[in-house]
């Protein structure tokens, strides 16, 4: 899997959206280390399986966070209950799994009002 922390304040509070070599995507929040499944693992036919590019984007408005994959509106969460925070990159595998990701490119914006 791979995917995006988004509203990181510590190891234990943190949104993330991961999508997976079988083409599924999941929301998970993690707050003072409790893990909550906002969006189990949905199959989506935007999003390419394993060997093939994948481009993932967060739009972040204050209200509300929407997760992408190649340009196509996955899901979104409103009113998040965290507070503004980092945003970074993550990816994993299972423990029998060896896998390979590979980034060509990050880009950040800054909203300006």
């Amino acid at each position: 899997y791979t995917g995006l922390l988004v509203r990181y304040v510590d190891a234990e509070t943190f949104y993330l959206f991961v999508i997976d070599g079988a083409a599924r995507y999941q929301v998970l929040l993690w707050q003072a280390g409790v893990l909550t499944t906002v969006q189990p693992w949905t199959p989506s036919p935007v999003i390419n399986g394993a060997g093939d590019e994948n481009v993932l984007a967060l739009v972040e408005d204050g209200q509300t966070l929407h997760f992408f994959a190649n340009n196509q509106l996955l899901f979104a969460v409103y009113a998040p209950l965290l507070p503004p925070g980092a945003t970074g990159l993550v990816g994993g595998a299972g423990e029998r799994t060896m896998a390979e990701i590979t980034v060509d490119w990050l880009r950040l914006y800054e909203r300006r009002s």
